[in-house]
């Protein structure tokens, strides 16, 4: 081993700027002398520069050897190529230079160097959660979450295939090699696998549709997000046939099935006169004039009208035909009633029509049935006196009164008070009007931070005093107020479902005139209040209990139906099914929150859709949350939606 060349080179800076070290002894900054050899650094053992101290060795950079400027002659030892004693330097040194130095060795070196029989694989994916499988020679060996940050493998040299596999992505596959003491990269590009499908119908939406035989909760039209593949689709709709077709969902893709229903009904009116009722099969089905559809086949149409001869007949319908029934005027059936009063001379007004005779008399061509009769003295001194008469058909009915004389006049007392105990409760004089409830007014937080975004943002609002619904209206008193029953599931004490918005408001105006007095249905803000307990609220997430089962039909409980109202526990005001059962319509237009505080909120100003809350049979648990909402089009009328009436 020998130096054959040994040289400064002044422009060099590294030992002056960029990787200085300084000599301890005489605090100088060392020369380095960079070594060019065919010899590993690290076998070097010894760099000797006699009694002027020893330097350094840096093998991070080549071979650096640290001198201090005042050496003159270097020792070398290497363990396998031998050793340079004394050489002495042919220059003086000096501090912070850099010089080059050449060694070369005239021995042949043979080592046995250690390897480390395996490599690196550094894996990523685009999608974090990917599960990375590794397999040789079709067995698995190893496997592995990955993500979008790089991740280290140590393998043995050697070919492998692999997978990359995600939910909603395609499989990626593919085949690697490690060398020993090498590094490979491997980077996943996933590719989703979703799709979806956009479904309509014709010649009206609204339309139910299965996917592989589940029915989903929207109606057409509708867009589903789905994995790429071929689905079973059928869509169907009351009085048509179904359409089916299987489509083909491919990744990043919206496929579009267009579904034609086929008419399954003919139009049929029937033409009644004011204040008689329709039956179609039995069932009754309007009041006056009469149109709807009804299936092809043979049907029975009967028109009754009180105290009216009964018109019936039979109709064979054909699917597309528009048939128009004639109902001939009804034949009133008669009777009389004889009138004999004392004094003589009286009024009689019979279902407020004053009549031409004074008592005594017979009226004649009185209608039958139960018929409301006045009779009006001819002196004022005398009470008048109300009645109802019953009629019979053919027959006379006597009718005496001798009338009282009315009392003499007593002096009101002024500055009295009169309070109604019951001021309450609210008096039912119709068979549609439902229990009502009474609701302590109060301020309450409405909407959640961790909901829907359109819960959000949560805001304080006050409502004042009302009444609501102990339970939803039932199919009973729907048919009480409407004289039908629209609902898909059947029975008195179910609630009545398949109504719109614009249903409610029909139902509501006729009972109103019926009972006199102001029924609505309740605001957003009232619902939520009334659901989440009013001023005696325990925080529950569903109205009345944190166990959603206890308070609630829906879809893990139901059977896929309705069940009769107040089954389940009620809430802290006594109120049942404000969760689950049927969705319930409130007034508002559907609209964003509003984050300011507000007074008796009556939601947006106008709108698409209208406000529905609470849930149903056919929902999962997160809809029949207090704070949950939804809405539609207050046309729309499904087995899922009903509704509870408020009174101020």
């Amino acid at each position: 081993m020998t130096i054959t060349e040994f040289k400064e080179f002044p422009m060099d800076m590294d030992a002056k700027l960029n990787y200085p070290k300084k000599n301890l002894n005489d605090g100088e900054l060392f020369a380095i002398i960079k070594v060019e050899t065919s010899l590993k650094c690290e076998d070097f053992q010894l760099f000797d520069f006699g009694s002027v101290g020893n330097g350094d060795i840096d093998c991070s950079n080549g071979l650096w050897i640290y001198a201090p400027a005042t050496a003159t002659k270097l020792s070398i030892t290497h363990k396998l190529a031998g050793t340079i004693v004394n050489h002495l330097l042919p220059m003086q040194l000096k501090p912070a230079t850099v010089y080059k130095m050449v060694i070369e060795s005239g021995r042949q070196i043979s080592r046995i160097e250690e390897t480390l029989n395996y490599g690196y694989l550094v894996v990523k994916s685009n999608v974090d959660g990917s599960l990375f499988k590794i397999s040789q020679n079709g067995n698995e060996i190893k496997s592995d979450y990955i993500s979008t940050q790089p991740k280290t493998m140590t393998l043995a040299p050697g070919q492998y295939t692999y997978t990359v596999e995600v939910v909603d992505y395609e499989t990626e596959r593919g085949v690697f090699t490690i060398k020993n003491e090498e590094s490979s990269n491997l980077t996943a590009n996933l590719r989703s696998s979703m799709g979806s499908l956009s479904v309509n119908s014709s010649p009206e939406q609204g339309a139910y549709v299965n996917i592989n035989g589940k029915r989903q909760e929207r109606t057409t039209p509708a867009t589903f997000p789905l994995r790429k593949g071929n689905y079973q689709i059928t869509v169907y709709k009351d009085l048509y046939k179904q359409a089916e077709s299987t489509v083909t969902v491919s990744a990043g893709e919206q496929a579009v099935y267009n579904a034609v229903l086929s008419a399954n009904f003919a139009e049929v009116a029937v033409d009644a006169p004011a204040g008689a009722y329709v039956y179609i099969d039995g069932n009754q089905s309007g009041e006056g004039k009469w149109a709807g559809r009804l299936e092809a086949g043979m049907h029975t149409v009967e028109v009754e009208k009180a105290s009216h001869v009964s018109f019936k007949t039979s109709v064979n319908l054909v699917n597309g035909e528009k048939k128009l029934v004639s109902v001939p005027p009804l034949t009133p059936i008669y009777g009389k009633l004889n009138v004999v009063t004392d004094p003589v001379y009286a009024s009689v007004v019979i279902d407020g029509i004053e009549q031409t005779s004074k008592t005594p008399c017979v009226v004649k061509d009185v209608l039958v049935g139960d018929r409301k009769v006045k009779l009006v003295p001819a002196s004022s001194e005398y009470e008048t006196f109300e009645t109802m008469v019953n009629i019979s058909e053919g027959k006379i009915t006597n009718l005496n009164k001798t009338f009282t004389k009315k009392p003499k006049a007593v002096a009101a007392t002024v500055g009295s008070d009169f309070t109604d105990s019951r001021s309450n409760q609210v008096t039912r004089t119709h068979p549609g009007e439902p229990e009502m409830i009474a609701v302590k007014g109060g301020t309450f937080t409405m909407g959640s931070s961790s909901g829907d975004n359109d819960e959000k943002p949560v805001h304080s609002v006050t409502v004042s005093d009302f009444k609501i619904g102990k339970y939803e209206v039932t199919q009973a008193q729907w048919r009480a107020v409407m004289g039908s029953n629209p609902s898909y599931f059947k029975g008195d004490n179910l609630p009545v479902e398949k109504v719109s918005w614009d249903d409610c408001q029909e139902f509501i105006r006729k009972l109103n005139a019926a009972t006199g007095k102001n029924y609505r249905l309740p605001t957003e803000a009232e619902w939520e209040y009334a659901a989440r307990g009013g001023s005696r609220s325990n925080g529950y997430e569903y109205s009345g209990s944190n166990t959603l089962g206890d308070v609630a039909w829906y879809d893990s409980n139901s059977g896929n139906e309705t069940h009769p109202v107040g089954r389940k526990k009620p809430n802290e005001l006594g109120i049942y099914d404000m969760s689950g059962n049927v969705w319930e319509w409130c007034s508002d237009w559907y609209g964003s929150y509003s984050s300011g505080s507000q007074t008796n909120p009556k939601g947006a100003a106008s709108g698409s859709y209208r406000v529905y809350r609470g849930g149903s049979w056919y929902g999962n648990a997160a809809r029949c949350r207090v704070a949950f909402r939804h809405g539609n089009s207050p046309d729309d009328r499904r087995s899922i939606l009903g509704f509870r009436l408020v009174l101020p």
